[in-house]
């Protein structure tokens, strides 16, 4: 027993309508496909690149100025901060610095019971005068 072959549609008869269609429509659609294929592949060594640098440009490049350009406008914001920041770090190490001098500490301590001793005798004149107006307020 033989098995029923398949029918790849190529044992057609060459009579009738479709007579030699196949035959040319199939060779034109090669001749299309492989010139397309033989095109695309002449002229990859110059697609190729130029898909690179056009990744380069819009993915890279485009990005990295709009980010330079945010970076500018906050150039001056940065410089004056970093000014005040350094000027109030050299204040406190020539503090630190004072501070270790034991000449220094005695002024300071010296001058605090000075300014101390100033404002109790300021309070007890304040008291004092309150104190001789009371009996002139009373007095009337």
């Amino acid at each position: 027993m033989s098995r029923p072959t398949r029918s790849t549609g190529a044992e057609r008869p060459a009579n009738g309508p479709h007579r030699g269609r196949r035959s040319v429509v199939g060779s034109v659609v090669g001749t299309l496909v492989g010139g397309v294929a033989s095109g695309v592949l002449y002229w990859m060594p110059v697609w190729v690149p130029m898909l690179l640098l056009w990744q380069v440009v819009d993915r890279g490049l485009r990005p990295a100025r709009a980010e330079a350009e945010r970076l500018a406008g906050e150039e001056q914001t940065v410089d004056a901060r970093y000014s005040s920041a350094r000027k109030s770090f050299e204040r406190m190490q020539a503090e630190a610095k004072a501070w270790t001098d034991p000449v220094y500490r005695e002024r300071v301590r010296r001058l605090r019971l000075a300014e101390s001793a100033a404002a109790a005798d300021s309070t007890r004149e304040t008291a004092v005068s309150e104190q001789a107006q009371e009996p002139q307020a009373q007095d009337r």
